[in-house]
């Protein structure tokens, strides 16, 4: 058994006042654990001006196929050891984006098969701040 199998759990802590809540931590898919940038660069959609041509990423295996960060994995683990683990990211609008990153995350924690889905978070790229 994983550490995030073990340990992904919701963690209650106390404010000051004394009301207990749950202790999420929401971990960024692009640029923390997925390397997007190198990715955009090896696949050849970043344009001369450095610029990524985002209508070039529209494919399943696209987002499927984006390289994990070294040391990504452990550093998921160890997170999954302070509380809940919710991955956070904000797809282009195609079906084709959603289901890569989807099959990315199942990649990424195979353990948990099709259940790690439910620790991920779809938000527009405006409204990442009013959840994480």
């Amino acid at each position: 058994m994983s550490k995030s199998q073990q340990f992904n759990k919701t963690v209650t802590i106390k404010n000051k006042f004394g009301q207990e809540f749950a202790f999420e931590i929401f971990l960024d898919m692009d640029g923390v654990i997925s390397d997007f940038d190198q990715h955009a660069i090896d696949t050849g959609v970043v344009k001369p001006d450095g610029s990524k041509d985002y209508n070039k990423m529209d494919s399943h295996d696209w987002y499927a196929s984006m390289p994990v960060f070294d040391g990504a994995r452990k550093f998921y683990d160890t997170l999954c050891t302070l509380g809940k683990v919710r991955i956070l990211t904000a797809p282009l609008k195609h079906v084709e984006c959603f289901s890569g990153k989807a099959e990315w995350l199942m990649r990424f924690v195979p353990e948990r098969k099709q259940w790690i889905l439910g620790d991920l978070m779809i938000v527009a790229s405006k409204d990442k701040k009013l959840v994480a």
